[in-house]
This record gives structure tokens, C-alpha cells and sequence, in this order.
């Protein structure tokens, strides 16, 4: 499997400068990891930057502040704000004949729910990996772009595409079908188990407020509220201390779970070892803190091997610790615990990829994570909920399935851009190439010219891209997301 890096390096500054969009090099990581390093969503995001630019060139912090803004609530149906953009990839949102949601098979709302996971079925591997919704998971200690894969290999593991599909699926199918997860009943066994239970779902916009620290992290606050906020949806009962007497204590995260309290502190690494020290006393002198059965406190920073070193040089008894590393658009964490009891540092990765999880701690250093969710309910069509993934390679790529539709709608070319005009118009049945799709056009539109003199577009991320053999097998396409012709 090929997975190509997205450098964000100078010379790409430099080319989208030439384009009109000018970002510091900080901004450019920024979008390169909120896009899950995909080149495809990275370029939607890009026509968003430079409609909202006019001309002014943004700092990190004004990048944060403004993407921010624009992602809002988290809302993937609003028209002109970023979420809008990016949906425009077909790696956000997939096209053809899984347009409509009722269509979209069963497993992948599951795999979505799940995390990764194997894929037993032959032919469901093969759809969802072509259309786009899953691909294997890439194993993070292999170095280079390319990795070896058993396609065949029915133990394999397979991960949602990319975050932004994994968000946007969430929302619009709990929205439209009514997705429902459930979680497992599995109680954290300690406070960094608790903690990967709300990581997954402490994405960007789930942190940042507005503003950032002066580490370009979000404040210690944003996380804490963050975190609270994620265990309440999950069904846990978070606790609130909004008053504190003398000798008491206000701790900044707490989750009562049947008859044990977990208690967490946080403090940004920025802050020092006297601060972190500070931190770990009121676990010793505060009744709130050193009452609860589980202790823990979360080290935030955006260096991995300082945190490390700290992690080691402090000295903490039988308080967690948890260093947290987010990258720099919070798509994904690094943790590092220390854990009485435990040789060495536990050390793991977390996508945001909306699955809670489980945290196994090792010896070796090397956890264990577990997903402890699970698809509760779904409403599909009949026919995706008995996931009729058995058309055969033909139908795949030979000819379009009997029930789908090809819509095609004229275009007209203005100052070298492409605009539709005109009605939709429908063929059926489907022709069985590009060919005889021009004859249906010609027919259907009634036009003068000869069929083979028209010229027929797809779209494709936004790009207009022509179809050139007259042989080629015509893609599922909506009145949305029609085919286009132009008349010579």
C-alpha cells in the first residue's frame, strides 16, 4: 500500500503563495494533519483558506482562531464554512453509488463504531476499500511510503479512511439514520484508562476555544471542560466542584463510577517542574484528592522527549502519571504513562477517531488498546442491512449495477472554469459506455451536432476531468453530481 506523505515544506509555501494563499509554515501542518494528511481534502481546505483571505496572509494562531470559528458546532450541512469545503472531497463524502445513506453497508457503520478491525468477507473488503470508506490500518513502525499488504489476508486489519470521513459519517448518519453507539460495559480500571476513553473524541475543535496558550496549545482549562464534557456524553458521571473549603480541593476532572472516584489534575508542561510538583501535593493534603481511589495527573505538551524526561525525574507514588502529546492540530495524541506498580512507560498513539477506548497497561512499555464501543442501531435500506456486497468484478468495474441511474446535465466553459446549466437529464437504462452515452445525449437533448463530437466530464474533487475512451464503463452518478457534456 502506498501511503505518500503530504510534505509541508517550504517549496509547498511557496506554490501556494503562487496560488494566492499565504500561510506561515505552522498553518501549513496545521491543515496538512486536520486533513489526515490526505491531498485530496488538503486542496478543498485550501479553497476555503483562499475564499476567506482576500489577499491577507495568516500566522498560526489566526489560523487556529479562524478555522475554529468556521467549524462551529461541528455541523457538516452548513453551506460556506470549512466543513462545506472539505465534504466536497470524495474522501470526505463518498460518491457514486453510495451517495445515498440508506445504501451505504452496514459494516462500515460498524467498523465506524468499532475502530479498526478485520474484515472477514472477500467481496465486503473489496467494496469498502474501493469506494473508498476503509483502507488497512498502516502500521506505524514501518519507515517509507510503501507497505507490504496480503489483500487476500482475511486477519488484515481495517481502519476508517481518514478522520474528517470518520466525522462526517458520524454525523450524518446519526442525523439521517439514526446511528446509535453503545458502550461496553467495561469500567476503567485506572485514570489513563478512563482518560482514552474521551481521547478519541478530544478532536480539535473539541479542545480549542479561540485562543491559544503561549505554547500554541490550548489552554489547561480548554482541556479539562473538554474532557468532562466527553465522559458525560459517554454516559459517566462526571463530577463538578464548584466551591472549595479550606483543606478540601477543586480537581479539575473527576468521574464517579459505581463506588469509585477517579480523580485528575491537569498542568501544561510549559509550567515547570515546581508547578508539576505543586500539582502532585494536593493529592497528598486535599481531602477531595487524596480520598479518591484512583489518582491521576495529565502532563500537556507538545514535546515528546521532554515529556519523557519529565515523566521519569518525577517522582509521584501511586499518582498516574499521563503525559499528553497532541500533534499540532489535534487529530491525534501521543501518551506516556507512569504507573506505580508498572516497569518503565507505557507509551501508545490515539487517533481522534470518535472510538473509546481501552488501555491495557504492559511491562514492556508496549499497551494494549481495545475498543469498548460498539453500532447499537442503525436504520438502512433492507438491502444494506443484509449487506449485499456480492457483485461480482464485473459489475464493479465493467458495467454500472441494473437499479442505478446516470444523470448528465450540459456545461459551459467561462474564463477557463466549468459551470453546469440547464436541466439534469436522466438515462435509462444505463448505457453501456461512454459511447453510447453520447448517443443518449444527443437523442435526449436533441442536439445538431454528431454524438461523437460532444465531450463528456466527471467530477472529480471538485476538478472537471474529462472522459476520454469512448470505451470506458460509466460511473453511478445523482442529479446532485451529474455527469457533464460539452456541445462543440
Amino acid at each position: 500500500m502506498w501511503t505518500p506523505p503530504l510534505p509541508f515544506t517550504p517549496e509547498l509555501k511557496t506554490q501556494l503563495e503562487d496560488s494566492g494563499i499565504k500561510l506561515d509554515q505552522k498553518s501549513i501542518e496545521f491543515f496538512a494533519l486536520f486533513c489526515g494528511g490526505h491531498r485530496g481534502i488538503f486542496i478543498a481546505a485550501m479553497h476555503w483558506v483562499k475564499s476567506m483571505q482576500n489577499g491577507e496572509g495568516w500566522e498560526f494562531d489566526r489560523t487556529v482562531e479562524l478555522v475554529r470559528c468556521s467549524y462551529g458546532n461541528g455541523d457538516w450541512t452548513t453551506g460556506t464554512e470549512i466543513l462545506a469545503f472539505v465534504r466536497q472531497s470524495r474522501a470526505v463524502r463518498i460518491n457514486g453509488r453510495f451517495n445515498a445513506l440508506e445504501q451505504i453497508p452496514r459494516e462500515f457503520a460498524e467498523l465506524l463504531c468499532k475502530g479498526a478491525t478485520s474484515i472477514a468477507k472477500a467481496d465486503v473488503r473489496r467494496e469498502l476499500t474501493i469506494n473508498g470508506f476503509v483502507l488497512p490500518k498502516h502500521d506505524r513502525g514501518i519507515e517509507g511510503e510503501f507497505q507490504k499488504l496480503d489483500w487476500n489476508n482475511a486477519h488484515m486489519t481495517y481502519q476508517v479512511a481518514n478522520p474528517l470521513l470518520a466525522s462526517y459519517y458520524r454525523f450524518v448518519l446519526a442525523k439521517e439514520c439514526g446511528l446509535e453507539v453503545q458502550l461496553e460495559p467495561s469500567n476503567p480500571q485506572h485514570c489513563a484508562d478512563l482518560l482514552l476513553r474521551a481521547l478519541p473524541y478530544a478532536f480539535f475543535a473539541e479542545v480549542v476555544c479561540f485562543s491559544l496558550s503561549r505554547k500554541l496549545l490550548p489552554h489547561e482549562v480548554q482541556y479539562n471542560q473538554c474532557f468532562q464534557a466527553i465522559w458525560k456524553k459517554l454516559n459517566y458521571r462526571a463530577l463538578e466542584f464548584h466551591s472549595s473549603c479550606t483543606g478540601e480541593g477543586k480537581p479539575d476532572c473527576a468521574v464517579q463510577i459505581e463506588k469509585e472516584t477517579f480523580v485528575l489534575e491537569g498542568v501544561m508542561h510549559v509550567r515547570g517542574q515546581g508547578q508539576i510538583n505543586q500539582h502532585l501535593q494536593r493529592f497528598n493534603n486535599m481531602v477531595n484528592y487524596k480520598n479518591a481511589k484512583h489518582q491521576g495527573l495529565y502532563i500537556i505538551g507538545n514535546d515528546s522527549d521532554k515529556m519523557l524526561k519529565t515523566l521519569k525525574n518525577t517522582k509521584a507514588g501511586k499518582v498516574q502519571l499521563i503525559g499528553l502529546v497532541p500533534n499540532i492540530a489535534h487529530t491525534a495524541y501521543t501518551v506516556h504513562v507512569k504507573s506505580e506498580g508498572i516497569e518503565g512507560i507505557n507509551t501508545c498513539n490515539v487517533d481522534c477517531d470518535l472510538v473509546a477506548r481501552r488501555l491495557v497497561l504492559k511491562d514492556d512499555g508496549k499497551p494494549e488498546l481495545h475498543s469498548v464501543q460498539s453500532l447499537k442501531s442503525i436504520n438502512l435500506s433492507p438491502k444494506a442491512e443484509t449487506s449485499p456486497l456480492h457483485l461480482l468484478c464485473t459489475a464493479l468495474f465493467c458495467q454500472p449495477a441494473k437499479t442505478e441511474m446516470v444523470w448528465v446535465r450540459e456545461l459551459k466553459e467561462e474564463n477557463g472554469e466549468y459551470k453546469l446549466v440547464g436541466n439534469a437529464l436522466p438515462t435509462e437504462p444505463v448505457p453501456k459506455n461512454i459511447g453510447f452515452l453520447k448517443e443518449v445525449i444527443k437523442e435526449k437533448a436533441q442536439l445538431q451536432p454528431p454524438a461523437h463530437t460532444l465531450t463528456v466530464y466527471h467530477l472529480t474533487e471538485g476538478t472537471w476531468e474529462e472522459e476520454k475512451k469512448m470505451s470506458a464503463a460509466l460511473r453511478p452518478s445523482t442529479e446532485e453530481t451529474p455527469y457533464g457534456y460539452l456541445v462543440p
